[in-house]
């Protein structure tokens, strides 16, 4: 891959990130949090990790943005280490989220009546 092409996917990777995590929290959490209190905004536990995933997903674009408009140059160990510096937190969630949503919790909480009609 070429520097322009490496920005470009990095790029697209922190605008799609970055658009999920706006919809979780704006239409999936809150309806979730209607049941289910680990997807309340008062989770002490979500609201940090939402807030260091979209602190260093903010870091992360504006170094590729400087990249591509030539303000910096690509280089990638201080890409990798921009990566690398919440990656913990972001892959600690996600396997956070696939328990909690998976079938057996979500039983907990909501009735194969409820699921169906959940509009998100």
């Amino acid at each position: 891959m070429t520097d322009d092409q490496i920005i470009r996917e990095g790029l697209f990777l922190s605008y799609r990130l970055t658009n999920h995590h706006n919809l979780e929290e704006s239409s999936l959490f809150p309806l979730l949090a209607l049941k289910m209190p680990h997807f309340r905004v008062d989770d002490a536990v979500l609201v940090e990790q939402h807030r260091q995933i979209h602190g260093g997903l903010e870091v992360f674009q504006r170094y590729l943005e400087n990249c591509r408009t030539r303000k910096s140059e690509l280089e990638l160990q201080t890409l990798k280490s921009k990566m690398d510096s919440r990656g913990d937190v972001l892959l600690l969630r996600l396997d956070q989220e696939v328990e909690m949503l998976g079938a057996e919790n979500m039983k907990k909480y909501w009735t194969p009546e409820e699921m169906p009609v959940m509009r998100i």
